[in-house]
């Protein structure tokens, strides 16, 4: 376990700068053993057989590399969650589901809303063909399970809901290139013209 991602999940103050997509397995890892330590072999193991959350960031169609990952912890998490359709925000199969009657809180799922975590991540790609920068937007919950199913005692139910977004990926332009070529006459002088473009090299 990485003290850097330990404290900053403790104490998210400013943004977390993983430096690698690889890292994000560490980060989660971080993040559901401080939400529920007590987790048994039998839920980590369920946990695990979910989809990697580096494949979920990733937007369909994109084959390139993605590199620098960032992390914001986000406001009143819960509430996020469940305005996220309204702020735009899709999720799609193995993404989360949110239910309606979570989308009111009451006593069952007061201890959801108050432990959920919330992250606003960020990515930074370059495309596998022009090279081509962008970068990567998702939001990730996670969420503790209501103790109503908690008591249950299901086997292998995994104490911890994940949802994650669809990802926006948004493509950076290229800067403009610098021309080297002299510059049209802006004076009537052709001599006076000369003399300045001889000046630029």
């Amino acid at each position: 376990m990485s003290y850097e991602i330990l404290d900053w999940v403790e104490q998210p103050k400013g943004t977390l700068a993983l430096g690698s997509v690889d890292r994000l397995q560490d980060f989660e890892m971080t993040v559901i053993e401080t939400m529920h330590p007590d987790m048994t072999s039998e839920e980590l193991a369920m946990w695990m057989s979910q989809t990697a959350l580096t494949h979920l960031i990733r937007p369909k169609g994109f084959h390139g590399q993605m590199g620098q990952v960032r992390l914001d912890a986000l406001d009143d998490p819960y509430d996020r969650l469940m305005d996220a359709r309204e702020r735009g925000k899709r999720f799609g199969v193995g993404r989360g589901y949110i239910r309606k009657d979570e989308r009111t809180i009451d006593a069952s799922i007061e201890h959801a809303a108050n432990n959920t975590r919330g992250y606003a991540l960020t990515a930074h790609t370059i495309g596998a063909h022009k090279r081509t920068t962008g970068t990567i937007d998702t939001e990730v919950f996670y969420v503790p399970a209501p103790p109503r199913q908690l008591a249950s005692n299901k086997v292998y139910f995994s104490p911890l809901r994940r949802f994650v977004t669809i990802p926006e990926f948004t493509k950076l332009s290229p800067p403009p290139k610098e021309s080297t070529q002299a510059s049209a006459p802006t004076s009537a002088d052709p001599y006076q013209w000369l003399t300045e473009a001889r000046s630029n090299f």
